[in-house]
């Protein structure tokens, strides 16, 4: 490498480390001053399917995440009407703290037992603050593709059999045959 490509290099690298501790006061003052001056942190909500094709009846966890200001607190719903589909559990995990701001999250798992491509419906969420204040947040809705398992949906109905008979083997009777012949001849 040649001087003058290393001097640029170090160049560069002054620059950088004289910026940073300027970059880190800026945002440690946007963080201080931004409550102070009115700026708030609008809540955003996102709805996240593991997959999105399923087979009938089976499970689908769908991740709902909310980042809010670390003022309020998420009201998870104890029932959703997510009709097609069919919730089986809600399990909420603690919020996590993501800067200024909070991250609340849950796992829905629903399931479904139509067939075709299923829209699960926008979840309403409400927010709530500590001085009773409260806002509503909206997830997305999401498209998932319901299948079936796999039978042979185009093939003709069969009549339904009868009733099979029980085999008997002719060999098993002659033991008693035998028993038989002897009671009778005991008898007698």
């Amino acid at each position: 490498m040649t001087s003058r490509g290393r001097g640029a290099r170090d160049a560069g690298r002054t620059a950088r480390r004289s910026a940073s501790p300027y970059a880190a006061c800026a945002v440690a003052a946007s963080w201080i001053a931004g409550p102070l001056l009115g700026q708030t942190v609008e809540p955003e909500v996102s709805m996240a399917p593991d997959v999105t094709e399923i087979h009938v009846g089976d499970p689908l966890r769908v991740e709902i995440s909310v980042r809010h200001a670390g003022t309020l607190g998420v009201v998870w719903p104890d029932s959703l009407d997510v009709s097609p589909f069919e919730v089986v559990s809600i399990a909420e995990s603690a919020p996590r703290s993501d800067g200024d701001v909070l991250v609340s999250r849950a796992t829905l798992t629903v399931t479904a037992f139509e067939l075709g491509e299923l829209e699960l419906p926008a979840i309403s969420l409400e927010l709530g603050g500590p001085d009773g204040t409260a806002s509503r947040v909206f997830t997305d809705p999401v498209v998932i593709g319901v299948t079936s398992v796999g039978l042979d949906e185009g093939g003709d109905i069969r009549d339904v059999r009868g009733p099979r008979a029980i085999a008997r083997s002719w060999l098993s009777f002659w033991p008693w045959f035998v028993l038989l012949v002897l009671a009778v001849g005991a008898g007698y």
